[in-house]
């Protein structure tokens, strides 16, 4: 190892590449401000057992470890909404309700290697806890579009399911956990033929199994959640009536539905949502509702927020016209007169001028 080397999924940061970010950060927290949700900030590092309470899936080999003097497991923190519920369960606990929490951190995963993705990034996120439930999920929504909108991209979608209905079918089709994980897994990653293969090999009704089937190809405008008129499902009406209420609001450009996307279903209780950006090709928001996580940490309530992955929409191209057009001012200064070109540059910086001093150089001196 060279000592210029930093570890796999890292990278340092320079110029312009920080100040996009600060210029994003800063937006986007400005925005969450006016929407009423204040700052919290947690530790860097969590006891292992804290996160994985709260987050099972996680493998061990994909969050950075070390002991404490104790012998205890800490962690980098793999994510935010877990150390977000442990706070609520101990500085808000019996606070009234509801509350709105924003932070901006850093979060730490070990992903494979070659496959370009960070294992270090920095995210922005609000977290909103203890509200009715429809009036806090149209909340989180329109506040990610409103998010994204900051940024005149050419054009953005937020995709969005209910991890109701594919769990309703389930128990109508009374299926066993280890079928529905298996299914879930399957339509997640797009694994059609293992789909039909385990489909085919179950003893349930043809109507649920084509019903299923079809999960992953449920991908569009409201109008797919008509893909059966038949079934009803609570979190089916549910979805047309979020549907519904976002259109009247001016909203309906924004956003998109599919109905095959089921990440960590046993974490997700509701609604589900991520934001994608024309021309990249990964998502660079993604949130849900998690109901049940707070009462692992002492304070039972309904919960929904999301994130957005500011490292994601800074590698947009298109990000850097965001950046102030300022001209820096540069002002040479000799011995002689080295304070009044200080008042100056201070009197220019006060104005909201970028000023740089330096010494101007003589012939003696080289250049």
């Amino acid at each position: 190892m060279r000592l210029n080397e930093i570890p796999n999924g890292t990278m340092d940061l320079i110029n312009i590449q920080c100040e996009t970010r600060e210029n994003l950060i800063l937006r986007i927290n400005n925005l969450f401000k006016s929407w009423g949700y204040k700052k919290v900030i947690t530790p860097t590092i969590e006891y292992y057992k804290v996160i994985n309470s709260g987050f099972e899936s996680f493998k061990e080999q994909d969050i950075y470890k070390a002991f404490d003097n104790n012998g205890r497991i800490l962690v980098l923190r793999p994510d935010m909404t877990i150390p977000i519920a442990r706070l609520v369960g101990s500085k808000f606990k019996g606070v009234k309700k509801p509350l709105r929490l924003s932070y901006t951190s850093n979060i730490f995963r070990v992903n494979k290697e070659l496959l370009g993705q960070k294992n270090e990034s920095t995210h922005c996120g609000i977290e909103l806890i203890g509200e009715w439930v429809k009036g806090s999920d149209l909340e989180v929504i329109i506040l990610a579009i409103e998010s994204l909108k900051l940024f005149n991209f050419k054009k953005f979608k937020i995709e969005i399911t209910h991890v109701g209905i594919f769990n309703e079918l389930c128990i109508k089709a009374e299926l066993d956990l280890k079928t529905k994980n298996k299914l879930a897994s399957l339509i997640e990653e797009k694994k059609i033929k293992e789909l039909e293969d385990l489909l085919a090999d179950l003893t349930i009704d043809v109507d649920y199994k084509d019903i299923i089937k079809k999960l992953p190809w449920l991908v569009g405008g409201k109008e797919i959640l008509e893909f059966n008129e038949k079934l009803e499902l609570n979190s089916l009406k549910y979805l047309k009536t979020l549907a519904k209420t976002i259109e009247e609001l001016g909203y309906e450009e924004f956003i998109c539905f599919n109905l095959g996307r089921l990440p960590r279903i046993n974490y997700y209780t509701g609604l589900i949502f991520s934001a994608y950006v024309e021309g990249y090709g990964d998502f660079v928001l993604n949130g849900g509702r998690y109901d049940n996580l707070l009462k692992v940490y002492g304070e039972a309530n309904n919960a929904v927020g999301f994130s957005i992955n500011i490292d994601a929409l800074a590698e947009i191209n298109t990000l850097n016209l965001l950046m102030d057009s300022k001209e820096k001012i540069i002002l040479e200064y000799k011995e002689e007169n080295f304070i009044d070109v200080i008042k100056e540059a201070d009197h220019l910086r006060s104005m909201g001028k970028i000023v740089e001093i330096k010494l101007k150089r003589s012939n003696e001196y080289g250049s």
